[in-house]
């Protein structure tokens, strides 16, 4: 049996947000098997063991939880140059990854994370259910560069203000899951391994439960 690893972070550099920490424990486990564990309480009406999606929760309700609520005002800019907010996916299932092109554990995700995209078709057959977006603090043109040199497709914006203090950002990669209500159900901080059927499963249980807040 390989030994538990801590996830790798980086610290995030100069002009990165300051925000106090609103998650007291992370429940962190191995930097490139499962991922934490997450509340899955959005999903129980789409599926019967929502607990048992994720490794290690089968059995252990009281970790189910969710992390506060997503703060739609983080301000984006496309590669395109368009100025939006996260308000523009408000009522989907949303997969949020934070990184940067200097960051070596991010770089070392995002294969996984594009081949989680595919294999939910996102772009082909325009799910609007469910999103998978990358944002990142580097230059927009340098970062653009960069993940076409890696054939990375999915979806990218820059962070043009300081994150939410909702998000707690404080190390870089960080991946959160918002479902539909707007609520944090997954905070991950480290690395992880995404392209796997219990992520698929999760996201779409989650998809399955629809947007519950007006406006969406």
């Amino acid at each position: 049996m390989s030994e538990s690893r801590a996830p790798r972070v980086v610290m995030k550099r100069r002009g990165a947000s300051r925000a106090r920490i609103a998650v007291a424990v992370l429940v962190i486990t191995s930097c490139a098997s499962t991922p934490v564990r997450v509340s899955a309480q959005h999903a129980a009406a789409a599926t019967s063991q929502p607990a048992a999606m994720w490794p290690g929760n089968a059995g252990d309700h009281d970790s189910l939880r969710t992390f506060g609520a997503a703060d739609y005002s983080w301000h984006l800019t496309s590669f395109d140059g368009e100025q939006l907010t996260l308000e523009r996916f408000r009522g989907r299932t949303l997969f949020i990854n934070v990184w940067a092109s200097w960051c070596t554990p991010c770089v070392a995700e995002l294969d996984d994370i594009q081949k989680l995209y595919d294999s939910l078709r996102i772009g082909e057959n325009a799910d609007t259910s469910i999103a998978i977006v990358l944002i990142t603090p580097d230059r927009r043109n340098a970062a653009e560069r960069f993940l076409r040199r890696r054939g990375v497709t999915v979806p990218a914006y820059i962070e043009t203000r300081r994150t939410p203090a909702a998000f707690a950002l404080r190390a870089l990669p960080t991946t959160y899951i918002i479902a539909p209500n707007g609520d944090i159900v997954l905070l991950r901080l480290g690395a992880a391994k995404w392209n796997t059927p219990e992520v698929r499963a999760f996201l779409r249980a989650l998809a399955a439960t629809g947007p519950t807040r007006s406006g969406t």
